[in-house]
């Protein structure tokens, strides 16, 4: 039968992924799967980083119960940063030294469009924004060095009113 092959795209790099449910939604937090912990778990301390697509980092701290591992601290501004939500999917790659890649799905199942920001890695404490918060779109973006107004603003031109993008926003990042 031949040894069990991975599907990680990265050798040797564990992944889990986490399908965003009500729980989730509202206790604030994302429970790490027992099976990862179980194998991997020995390798996690708190703080843990996220790095996204876009290369931007945030610090989670990670609480454990018993045998179940949370991202508590930290989770909510990053959830609420990606506007993470119900049936959105998570694909989190293990890259080792409690840092995790961390790819980000909509509910149409198409990986999001990472806000425009800095890659430099966001402390958050209790009611604190992200320093990276001043990417998001209708705010102030550090961009090569300077400081420049960033709207979005709905393009309904063909394109977004096609079938393939019907149910999908389709915006344009206008530099003011």
């Amino acid at each position: 039968m031949g040894s069990r092959r991975s599907s990680s795209p990265v050798k040797g790099r564990p992944q889990f992924f986490k399908i965003i449910d009500s729980d989730i939604v509202q206790s604030q937090k994302l429970r790490i799967p027992k099976r990862f912990v179980r194998e991997h778990g020995k390798n996690l301390s708190s703080p843990v980083f996220l790095e996204v697509p876009s290369g931007a980092k945030w610090k989670m701290e990670l609480v454990k119960s018993g045998r179940d591992v949370w991202l508590q601290t930290g989770w909510k501004e990053f959830a609420d940063y990606y506007s993470i939500g119900l049936w959105h999917f998570l694909m989190f790659r293990y890259e080792g030294g409690s840092r995790f890649h961390v790819i980000i799905f909509d509910t149409s199942a198409s990986e999001i469009e990472y806000p425009i920001g800095t890659t430099r890695t966001h402390d958050i404490t209790d009611g604190e924004k992200s320093p990276e918060a001043s990417g998001r779109p209708c705010k102030k973006a550090k961009l090569d060095g300077t400081t420049k107004n960033v709207k979005l603003e709905e393009d309904l031109d063909s394109d977004c009113s096609s079938q393939e993008s019907r149910g999908k926003k389709c915006f344009d990042l206008l530099l003011l």
